[in-house]
């Protein structure tokens, strides 16, 4: 029974770790971008460039990049969100972008602070939940139980 409970707390603690605590961190196009995983922000002529391969409006591309050359970037995008701030599911389709379509470039990292912090929390609130449910259980006691009269 406690097996269950842990994993039913350990899971999605495991899961929160992994996808909460990436931050994005802005770097230069000139710096080494092979098999990264990025956020590229098209300029405006980008978006108007683009639109035939991405469609009316795309204005940032998540995913991960494929190569780079001095005037293009090929890039599996997973993520696309457009103008109107509506986000779309890619599922990795290869695409070229010349580099003069894109503004700024940004590099996911997993942020350690954030992820001792995020460990800490779930830590704390398993043990406090674990407390509450025992508690609740009558897994604490002050004294025998009296029959009733």
């Amino acid at each position: 029974m406690h097996s269950f409970r842990l994993r039913r707390v350990v899971a999605p603690a495991v899961a929160l770790l992994s996808v909460g605590c990436q931050v994005y961190t802005p770097i230069s196009l000139s710096a080494q971008l092979s098999k990264d995983d990025v956020r590229l922000t098209l300029t405006n002529d980008g978006t108007v460039n683009l639109a035939r391969a991405l469609g009316v409006g795309a204005s940032e591309l998540e995913g991960h990049i494929d190569s780079v050359t001095d005037s293009t970037i090929v890039m599996r995008i997973t993520e696309l969100t457009r103008l109107s701030g509506s986000d779309e599911t890619w599922s990795g389709e290869p695409v070229t972008i010349p580099r003069t379509s894109v503004a700024t470039a940004e590099r996911r990292t997993t942020s350690v602070a954030r992820s001792v912090l995020l460990g800490g929390a779930l830590v704390a609130g398993a043990v406090l939940a674990g407390t509450v449910a025992g508690s609740a259980q009558g897994g604490s006691s002050s004294g025998p139980i009296k029959p009733p009269k």
